[in-house]
């Protein structure tokens, strides 16, 4: 019996352990400039953390339990009430530790996801490619470079070929279903050995919008 009584104690404090790692980083980014996406907010236990949404450059970072999908909250609650509305419920990606909480209007809604910020430990070259989109994208920095393909919904680290602290030309074409592979996406961007960069391809209507994160190497 005293056994038994052991192992249970022993069980409990796994359980325990573990549910105090099943935590997550959050950080928010808005898409474009011109959204202008209302301040929700993450729940702790008995604390609500106000999550707003810049499109400079992405949020503090806000710790919360791994909940999915994660309850964005409207408001904090008021005097005598229970859990304040909930606005969007969104899914978080498999096994992430750190998460990229992207916002954008359509029309007067505002829509939300979650990706994987797997950027944490990467290195100047890895690079980040994230297709949010219901399209296949092929993306290729530098004219001498192999494209490289990235489903409807995959998150893709990129290794760039190209000198550091130089620029390359960056190309992305999109799969379509009469016109083949159509290019919407053509620039020079800079690249540079204390930095990384994360392309995020979202859809806009029938557009694919491209937005460019930079952040400095750890």
């Amino acid at each position: 019996m005293k056994s038994f009584y052991l192992i249970l104690v022993a069980c409990a404090a796994l359980v325990q352990v573990s549910a105090q790692e099943q935590t997550i980083e959050v950080r928010s980014l808005a898409l474009s400039r011109n959204d202008q996406l209302p301040e929700v907010f993450l729940r702790e236990d008995a604390e609500f953390h106000p999550i707003s949404f810049s499109h400079y450059q992405p949020s503090k970072p806000v710790t919360v339990s791994a909940t999915s999908p994660l309850p964005l909250f409207k408001r904090l609650p008021m005097a005598n009430e229970g859990l304040p509305p909930v606005v969007a419920r969104v899914p978080l990606p498999k096994d992430a530790e750190d998460i990229l909480l992207l916002g954008w209007m359509n029309g007067e809604r505002p829509r939300y996801v979650a990706l994987a910020n797997n950027l944490t430990s990467a290195s100047a070259r890895d690079w980040l490619l994230i297709n949010t989109t219901n399209r296949r994208v092929a993306f290729r920095l530098g004219k001498d470079s192999k494209p490289v393909l990235v489903d409807s919904g995959q998150t893709l680290r990129y290794e760039i070929d190209v000198d550091l602290n130089k620029g390359a030309a960056a190309l992305a074409v999109a799969e379509t279903e009469t016109d083949g592979w159509q290019i919407f996406y053509s620039t020079y961007l800079p690249v540079f050995e204390g930095s990384r960069t994360m392309l995020l391809f979202v859809q806009d209507d029938e557009k694919i919008r491209v937005r460019e994160i930079t952040s400095q190497v750890e």
